[in-house]
C-alpha cells in the first residue's frame, strides 16, 4: 500500500517583491501583529515552522500620517516593542504540542555561536540557523552563504561556503529528518 503525505506550505510574507514558490500558498502581511496573528492561525496544522526572517524589534509609537518634513526640524520618534513571535510561538508549542518543530535563524555580526545558542534556548527551537553578517565573502547581497546550524540537543554542524539553495536543501532536509 502506498502512502500519500500531504506537504503544504504555507508562506506569510511582508511586502517584499519576491515570488511566491510553486506549490505554496501565500499569506501577505504589513505588520509585526498581522505576521504574529497569521502564524499563531497557522501553526495548529503545521509540521514544522520555519522563520527565515526576524520582523522589525520597534515600531513608533505614533507613526505619522504623512511625510515629515526636514523644515520641522528632527523629529524625537518615540519607539515601542514589536511582539516577539517566536516566543508566541514557544508558548504556544508549550502548551499545545505544536508545531512539532520549530526552526529560526540568527544573523548576528558578533558572537555568532553565543547568541545563537541564547536565541535556540530562549525560542525553545529544535535548530537555529545561524549566518554571520559581517562575513566578506557571504550572506546578505551574495549568492553564497555559510551557516552554522545549532541543535537543541547540542549538536553543531558548520556548513561550508555553498549557494543559498544549497543551504536550503540542507536545512529542508534535517527539517524532513527531524520529523
Amino acid at each position: 500500500m502506498i502512502h500519500q503525505v500531504r506537504q503544504d506550505v504555507t508562506l506569510i510574507a511582508g511586502p517584499t517583491p519576491l515570488p511566491t514558490p510553486v506549490g505554496a500558498r501565500r499569506l501577505d502581511v504589513r505588520t509585526a501583529q498581522e505576521m504574529l496573528e497569521a502564524v499563531l492561525a497557522a501553526i495548529p496544522q503545521a509540521s514544522a515552522l520555519m522563520m527565515a526572517a526576524a520582523v522589525a524589534d520597534f515600531k513608533p509609537v505614533a507613526p505619522a500620517g504623512q511625510k515629515i518634513k526636514k523644515e520641522g526640524g528632527i523629529p524625537r520618534i518615540e519607539l515601542q516593542a514589536t511582539p516577539d513571535i517566536l516566543a508566541a510561538v514557544a508558548a504556544f508549542k508549550g502548551e499545545k504540542g505544536w508545531p512539532r518543530l520549530t526552526i529560526g535563524f540568527a544573523a548576528e555580526s558578533q558572537d555568532l555561536l553565543a547568541n545563537a545558542r541564547s536565541k535556540l534556548e530562549a525560542k525553545k527551537l529544535d535548530f537555529i540557523a545561524a549566518n554571520d553578517i559581517g562575513a566578506t565573502d557571504a550572506g546578505f547581497g551574495m549568492e553564497d552563504n555559510r551557516v552554522t546550524l545549532l541543535f537543541a540537543d547540542g549538536r553543531v554542524e558548520a556548513l561550508p561556503l555553498m549557494s543559498k539553495a544549497e543551504v536550503a536543501e540542507v536545512i529542508l532536509e534535517r527539517v524532513v529528518a527531524l520529523l
